[in-house]
């Protein structure tokens, strides 16, 4: 491999080089025949499709959950309630809900959000724990993940039922 010579870059700014190293893969791109995803600051030519798939897919759950509690004109909604938030992700996973990665995305934050509020000791904490643990064990059959997810559901039920039992 040959020695490249960069002092000749040595005075350029950050800007100046982003600049040249754009031309570069540019030029590359064209003669290759491949395409140049450009990344730079502002006019992205690429959108990620996979965290906008779970940030759309959670706002949809998120929005359906609001209405639920409350929906008036013009378009305003209520704050979700924790109780029965488990059941409502198991009715969420449907049989045919596959394993995008957007579904994936959505399944594991709900589980977190339920393990953590019923470790700060949600109404029905344990309760919820139980509903998520048979979606844990519906996602394990339907998706082949979830044993991990299932082991931290039942930790955090074991830690909820030994603050209950010193009540």
């Amino acid at each position: 491999m040959d020695d490249l010579d960069l002092t000749k870059y040595e005075k350029l700014g950050p800007f100046e080089i982003k600049d040249f190293l754009q031309k570069v893969a540019s030029k590359a791109a064209l003669e290759s025949s491949i395409s140049y995803l450009n990344a730079g600051r502002g006019n992205p030519n690429w959108v990620a499709t996979e965290p906008r798939e779970a940030f759309f897919l959670f706002g949809q759950f998120a929005v359906i959950e609001s209405k639920r509690v409350l929906d008036l004109p013009p378009g305003v909604g209520g704050m979700p309630k924790a109780p029965g938030i488990a059941g409502r992700l198991e009715a969420w996973l449907t049989l045919d809900r596959g394993p995008t990665a957007a579904n994936q995305r959505h399944w594991l934050y709900q589980h977190a959000w339920i393990v953590t509020g019923a470790r700060f000791g949600w109404w029905h904490g344990a309760e919820a724990l139980n509903a998520l643990i048979r979606v844990d064990r519906r996602v394990e059959s339907q998706w082949g993940i979830g044993y991990r997810s299932e082991a931290v559901a039942r930790g955090a039920l074991a830690a909820v039922r030994r603050v209950q039992g010193h009540k």
